[in-house]
């Protein structure tokens, strides 16, 4: 009783410190990051050229080209697997108009009213335009097109969407000619020289023959060479910029597959076993069908050939009208009516065979391989299964199968055979074997020629987990998830429970839509917790995702910049590896007095091999025996003819090089479509450059991953 009076008493405490407990909460919302008191309610989705990207003014953006896009779709709003696509272009547009639209201005770039005339009715038609108002049969611009719409939208005759989709497209003319001017005017600052065009031709037109000592860096295995950690480290800062990475998250998953359980597919087979009847007595197939599937399976017209497995089964003789099934379709079940057929004027067979091939092409062989076939085509008369012979004796791809050929119609086989399966009348076992250039058959047909076709009428349940089901595999998942509090209770439980698939989801990027092979919403929940929630070695809950539930647990992250050397420590080791490859082969072939390249290929022993090249060019980039490498092709070019080079590190290998011969280019008096040439690749690579530039230089920050 005292003790019952003296938490009575104390009662008050408790309820302080629950007070306590909500007024800290309440404070915390108020007066957190997102407090709508401090006018922080920003949600931001990123920040780009030094502006935030609030998720309302993004998702607007998405909005708008959803919009677009169900318009051009007659209505149809865009699927779910087609959204991230609309939200990257949300961003790109977003991009463009943040971090471009400020170099523009800087610029003072603009397009005049004069210039958005021009584009879509004057004498510079935007590639778009033209594009959209070409005549469907010559491929032309044709002006009158445009110019007929123009004026019907003027009037107000064209429909309410067609509105919608013009004033769309016309808002994307300026923003793209701004783009293109910006790009243009970058490019003209480009200038190739005489020289460079020159270079150019000689690249393209001096020639070289050689031959070399080549000796791959594969030839020395990997485990011979010594790598400290001092070498890798070393290697990495000296090469950072080729490791540069995206933040990344690695987690490993187990899946609990929703599959339909036994009382599941009992459950449709009942069904369908219920519809038989109604459908054999059914005046519209079609229909019927159609009203009765998950999945509408139109009628078609079918060879014998083309017949579901079970239907072409030597145990059915087909009947018009009569209803066939249920029989497992995939992951459904399926009932077959056979409706009208027609003659096809073609006639197909279905047959077995066992092959027996003679050791070699000798008349001695060839009759060991007859005898041999006949002795089984013995027992086979004498009772012996004729699929279980041709498991044993069979020496092609249809062993497996019980020599089930299939179906087959004329010019399908070697002729001996298809004059002997089609001579046989009705079924049954070919009295002797067949000779053909393959070897020796033993032949059963087992279905007699047909020369109809069979209109099919199908009936297909999908085989999917009842919910009763799914609310056992999602306990089971959840079990998992909860008694899984760590990286080491999860492993212990996946190997307690081997049947739980475990996979690895590697260095997945924030904006990625796929893990391995899962897609959709599953995917993003999935990324979105591994980038938002957990910390390495945190268990998740449940996610659902293609057909299947999912727990997993985070083994890994990477930050955006460097990298650790742990994070990159196989590909810096495959590079250090090829570098000491290098060393020590360079060392062994200068240790080589002779100056003959058979006889240093000869004293260097296993790996070196001795190659030719005729007429090579610079730009053929590649040499046989090698492939592209052109660090030894630009040695091959700095040699004179007659000269043998010391040994030189190329990408896979290492050669010693002696040019035969060489052909200069002959002079020409004009370079202008070499310079063309450079040009045009130079301006391709402006354009990259600048779009990266831009972005390099905008500093994005890319957080869409904490909504999407």
């Amino acid at each position: 009783m005292s003790i019952i009076q003296t938490l009575r008493d104390k009662s008050w405490i408790a309820v302080v410190f629950v007070l306590i407990a909500m007024v800290a909460f309440i404070l915390g919302d108020l007066f957190g990051p997102n407090s709508m008191l401090l006018g922080n309610n920003k949600q931001l989705v990123g920040e780009i050229a030094g502006e935030d990207v609030t998720l309302q003014e993004y998702q607007a953006k998405v909005d708008e080209l959803t919009r677009n896009m169900a318009i051009q779709n007659g209505g149809t709003p865009p699927s779910e697997a087609q959204m991230p696509a609309i939200r990257e272009q949300a961003w790109n547009q977003l991009i463009f108009e943040k971090a471009y639209q400020k170099q523009f201005e800087a610029l003072g770039l603009e397009v005049t009213a004069d210039e958005q005339y021009d584009m879509v009715q004057g004498n510079n038609i935007h590639p778009w335009v033209r594009q959209s108002f070409s005549d469907p049969e010559t491929g032309e611009f044709d002006g009158e097109r445009i110019r007929t719409f123009l004026s019907a939208l003027k009037a107000g005759q064209v429909p309410p969407e067609q509105q919608m989709m013009w004033l769309n497209f016309e808002s994307q003319l300026i923003p793209n000619r701004l783009q293109t001017k910006y790009e243009n005017l970058l490019t003209s600052t480009n200038y190739i020289t005489k020289a460079e065009a020159q270079r150019e031709y000689q690249k393209q037109s001096a020639k070289a023959s050689l031959r070399y000592v080549y000796v791959p860096y594969r030839s020395v295995a990997d485990s011979t060479i010594q790598v400290s950690d001092s070498d890798l480290n070393a290697y990495l800062k000296a090469h950072a910029s080729e490791f540069k990475q995206e933040d990344t998250r690695t987690f490993d998953y187990v899946v609990f597959p929703l599959s339909a359980s036994k009382e599941d597919s009992a459950a449709v087979y009942r069904e369908l076993a219920q519809l038989k009847e109604e459908f054999k007595q059914a005046v519209n197939d079609s229909v019927f069908a159609v009203n009765n599937s998950d999945v509408s399976v139109a009628p078609r017209l079918v060879m014998p050939s083309e017949l579901p497995t079970e239907l072409a089964d030597a145990s059915f003789t087909l009947q018009t009208g009569e209803v066939y099934g249920p029989f497992t379709n995939g992951n459904a079940l399926a009932l077959y009516k056979i409706g009208e057929t027609d003659e096809t004027g073609e006639s197909y067979v279905r047959a077995s065979h066992i092959l027996i091939k003679p050791a070699a092409d000798t008349d001695a062989d060839k009759q060991l391989a007859k005898k041999e076939a006949r002795r089984i085509l013995g027992e086979i008369k004498g009772g012996a299964s004729f699929a279980e012979m041709a498991r044993q004796y069979g020496t092609d791809g249809t062993a497996t199968r019980g020599g089930d050929l299939g179906w087959f119609g004329k010019g399908r086989m070697v002729k001996p055979f298809e004059d002997a399966v089609f001579a046989k009348q009705g079924t049954g076992l070919l009295n002797d074997v067949v000779e053909t250039n393959f070897g020796y058959h033993i032949i059963e047909v087992t279905q007699p020629q047909d020369s109809k076709r069979y209109k099919l009428y199908t009936v297909q349940r999908e085989l999917e987990a009842s919910e009763g089901s799914r609310e056992q595999v999602y306990r089971e998942a959840s079990r998992f998830a909860g008694t899984a509090t760590g990286a080491e209770a999860f492993d212990r439980l996946q190997e307690e429970n081997p049947a739980v698939n475990r996979f690895t989801a590697s260095r997945i990027q924030k904006n990625a839509q796929y893990v391995n092979n899962i897609s959709g919403r599953g995917a993003r929940d999935m990324i979105r917790w591994a980038f938002n929630d957990a910390q390495v070695g945190d268990v998740s809950g449940v996610f659902e995702a293609d057909d299947q539930y999912i727990v997993a647990v985070l083994t890994g992250k990477t930050e955006a910049g460097t990298p650790a050397l742990a994070d990159v420590r196989s590909e810096v080791e495959s590079e250090v590896i090829k570098e000491k490859k290098a060393e020590q082969i360079k060392a062994r072939l200068k240790e080589i007095s002779e100056k003959d390249l058979d006889a240093i290929a000869k004293a260097y022993g296993s790996g070196a091999t001795v190659n030719s090249a005729n007429d090579v060019t610079l730009g053929s980039g590649s040499l046989p025996g090698i492939g592209v490498d052109p660090l030894l092709l630009g040695a091959a070019f700095a040699l004179e003819p007659n000269n043998v080079s010391q040994p030189v590190a190329g990408d896979n290998g290492v050669a010693i090089l002696e040019v035969t011969s060489k052909e200069p280019a002959a002079e020409i008096a004009d370079y202008n479509t070499y310079k063309g040439e450079v040009e045009q690749r130079l301006g391709s690579r402006t354009q990259y450059a600048v779009s990266q530039v831009i972005r390099e230089k905008s500093d994005i920050e890319d957080e869409r991953v904490k909504y999407f």
